[in-house]
């Protein structure tokens, strides 16, 4: 006898499998073209289309797809596409994820090297990555406590 979880598991799997990147790209592309409104609107049109007239996912897989994207900062309408496109094409999406970061790396490194102006910016870095690595400190706090360092300095030289 088959038990219930892994039925759902072998359920999911099988949609997962039937689920081509054409058709994932073929939905999303659909509705880019015809929602308006915000991630809201966006996320309940989703839930509509994989849910209840795809099928792709279940009511609790979509659910615990929108509390992870509740958790993590950013536009939670993109962020959960990505969520939905990650479950039958997850392997493309991987690849896409790797060539983002290295783009990402590049950027940072070509900014910081630019932004490092004198010997004040490149102390405020080294004091940065200290206090970012050693002490976990949020970047938050640093870019604020530069930003307010910035205009004393800035007062200063300026009198």
């Amino acid at each position: 006898m088959i038990e219930p979880e892994t039925a759902n598991t072998e359920t999911a799997e099988r949609r997962e499998s039937q689920t081509s990147l054409k058709q994932l790209a073929l939905l999303f592309f659909k509705l880019g073209v015809i929602s308006f409104g915000g991630p809201a609107a966006h996320i309940a049109m989703m839930e509509d289309e994989v849910v209840r007239r795809r099928r792709w996912l279940s009511r609790d897989e979509f659910l615990d797809l929108l509390g992870a994207t509740n958790l993590i900062p950013g536009p939670n309408s993109t962020e959960m596409a990505i969520h939905i496109g990650r479950r039958p094409a997850g392997a493309v999406l991987d690849g896409i994820n790797a060539a983002s970061m290295s783009l990402m790396v590049v950027v940072t490194w070509r900014l910081g090297w630019a932004a490092l102006v004198d010997w004040t910016t490149a102390a405020m870095l080294v004091v940065s990555l200290i206090l970012l690595i050693r002490f976990r400190i949020n970047s938050a706090w640093l870019v604020l406590a530069r930003a307010l360092f910035g205009l004393v300095l800035s007062t200063v030289r300026g009198a």
